[in-house]
């Protein structure tokens, strides 16, 4: 179903909501200043192009991360 659910997402609205987040991190890359920013923009691109399945919490250290869930092999791959 998640899967499903991530292939309509794409398709309806999903690649042009990632593709903006990209378009963001790479302006924002521009500078040095901006390079923070930037990269966090490249994480929710992440999160924008395949959403279902992807748990965000906060760390101790404030850093979002971004954990995808497999629950058929009980693995966790972690997007940082």
């Amino acid at each position: 179903m998640r899967l499903l659910g991530n292939i309509c997402w794409f398709v309806f609205g999903g690649f042009f909501s990632g593709m903006a987040w990209v378009l963001s991190g790479v302006l924002w890359c521009l500078t040095i200043i901006g390079i923070p920013y930037g990269m966090q923009c490249f994480k929710f691109a992440t999160i924008s192009f395949w959403p279902f399945g992807v748990d965000g919490s906060w760390q101790f250290h404030n850093r979002l991360r971004m954990v995808h869930h497999d629950h058929r092999y009980s693995v966790r791959q972690t997007v940082l």
